[in-house]
């Protein structure tokens, strides 16, 4: 092959790589999937200052979340288990636990969960954990006392996050 035809294989084969490329990632951006976001994100955003207020609130409470979780190895049931302390580091007995939880990578598909007392403190069960990065939203009542707060935790991993 002489040095004018390898130059012409060269540029034929560079766009021919780019266009591959460009149907890569127009396939990739088209997933369902990767157009998934958190619809409760503009909702804090509109609601900012009812957001501080609750931020103050949990801070005068002292309460303090512990979140672990099931570790897994493929999508399947698991259960997140939060250990509720207050201000002295005793733990919070007969309270209402409720989490609203969202894989990041899948946050079209939102789980909420009442969690039962258990072993270790509240434990909410998850039809379809799945390892990676979820966020959770925990709200705690006893009597007048409320608490809310929102966490990120690691499934599968290190499967263990300390929330505000």
């Amino acid at each position: 092959m002489d040095a004018g035809t390898r130059w012409k294989a060269g540029v034929v084969g560079s766009l021919a790589g780019v266009v591959g490329l460009y149907v890569v990632l127009i396939r990739i951006a088209a997933d369902p999937a990767a157009l998934a976001h958190d619809e409760r994100y503009y909702q804090h955003a509109i609601n900012h200052d009812a957001e501080r207020a609750i931020a103050q609130r949990n801070a005068r409470l002292g309460w303090r979340v512990a979140l672990a979780a099931t570790p897994v190895v493929a999508p399947g049931p698991g259960a997140f288990t939060a250990t509720v302390t207050d201000a002295a580091g005793a733990p919070v007995t007969g309270a209402t636990v409720r989490l609203t939880a969202f894989h990041l990578a899948h946050a079209n598909v939102v789980t909420t969960a009442q969690a039962s007392p258990g072993a270790g403190g509240y434990v909410a069960k998850v039809e379809a954990l799945r390892p990676g990065l979820w966020e959770v939203e925990i709200e705690v009542y006893r009597g007048t006392d409320h608490l809310r707060t929102t966490g990120r935790v690691d499934v599968g991993r290190t499967a263990m996050a300390a929330l505000r």
